[in-house]
C-alpha cells in the first residue's frame, strides 16, 4: 500500500463552504483552490505547500505554514535531520 494510501486511513477530510472560499479576499488573486486552502489553514495546526503566493499568503494572514520547497533545500544542503 502506498504512503498516501496509509495516510488517508488516518485523516480527518472537511468541507468548506463555498461562501467561506469566497468571502476569502484573495481569491480572484490567487483561485478558488487556494482561497479555500487559506480559508482550511484557519482550521489546521499546519499547512504545508511548494506554492510560494500561498505560502506567503497564510504566514502574512499569521497562521502556521511550511514551504515544502525550504525543507527541500535543507535537505540538500545538508542542514537538516
Amino acid at each position: 500500500m502506498t504512503v498516501l494510501a496509509e495516510f488517508s486511513k488516518v485523516i480527518r477530510e472537511s468541507h468548506i463552504a463555498m461562501n467561506v472560499i469566497f468571502a476569502e479576499s484573495n481569491v480572484i488573486e490567487l483561485g478558488v483552490s487556494d482561497a479555500g486552502i487559506i480559508a482550511k489553514s484557519k482550521r489546521v495546526s499546519c499547512v504545508l505547500t511548494v506554492d510560494l503566493d500561498l505560502y506567503l499568503s497564510i504566514a502574512r494572514a499569521g497562521y502556521q505554514v511550511i514551504n515544502f520547497n525550504h525543507l527541500r533545500q535543507k535537505r540538500i544542503m545538508g542542514l537538516g535531520n
